[in-house]
């Protein structure tokens, strides 16, 4: 029995995660859209929420240590982003809020992004474990 690489463990914790969210997203579109207008409302919201995308993405890229394979480039793609999430809403969160506006303020929007999320999450989890 091969052991897990660390890229496949990875996958697998942000495959369900991904799932998770998506499926939520799908399901209750609404609520995403009240807990934008709260956290946007909120300074103290928006850095903790700055603070746990940076520590996220940080963690994720110290993990991934190659870009090879469609799985290595989305894990890496992931991170980055999480990272640049960040830092952009630790340091100008209206910059974040007006980039986001069009997917938090429709009922539409939230549900394609949640189709997108949970495509992403079953491809990381089926390809992190029908390897194994």
């Amino acid at each position: 029995m091969e052991t897990m690489t660390t890229i496949d463990i990875v996958a697998h914790t942000l495959g369900v995660f991904y799932a998770v969210i998506g499926l939520s997203m799908l399901i209750r579109p609404g609520a995403y859209r009240d807990m934008a207008a709260e956290f946007f409302s909120s300074p103290a919201l928006c850095y903790t929420g700055g603070i746990l995308a940076l520590l996220f993405g940080l963690v994720v890229l110290a993990f991934h240590s190659e870009w090879r394979g469609t799985l290595s480039i989305i894990i890496g793609i992931v991170g980055w982003l999480a990272t640049a999430k960040g830092v952009v809403l630790i340091i100008h969160p209206k910059m974040f809020e007006k980039f986001s506006a069009p997917l938090t303020h429709s009922d539409k929007s939230l549900r394609i992004a949640g189709i997108c999320a949970l495509l992403i999450g079953f491809y990381l989890t089926q390809a992190s474990y029908g390897r194994y």
